[in-house]
C-alpha cells in the first residue's frame, strides 16, 4: 500500500482509520465490562482463590492514580 501526499484527503484517512480504531477499543471495552462484570457477579469480594490475582492487582497503587496520560 502506497502512502497517499499529505493533504485534505490525507487527513481523512487518518481520521477515518481512528474512527475504526476506536470502534474496535469499543467492543474490547464492553466485553471487558461484560467479563468483569460475571466475576463480580459470582464473588464481589473477590475472596475466592481463583480470583486472587486479579485481587492482588486491584490492590496496587497504580490503579488509584488519576493520570491518563499513558492509556493507550
Amino acid at each position: 500500500m502506497t502512502v497517499p501526499p499529505p493533504g485534505p484527503k490525507t487527513g481523512i484517512l487518518v481520521l477515518a482509520r481512528h474512527q475504526n480504531e476506536l470502534a474496535k477499543d469499543g467492543l474490547i471495552l464492553n466485553d471487558a465490562r461484560g467479563y468483569a462484570a460475571h466475576i463480580l457477579d459470582l464473588d464481589p469480594m473477590l475472596v475466592s482463590p481463583a480470583n486472587a490475582s486479579l485481587a492482588a492487582e486491584l490492590k496496587k497503587n497504580k490503579y488509584k492514580s488519576r493520570d491518563y496520560s499513558r492509556i493507550s
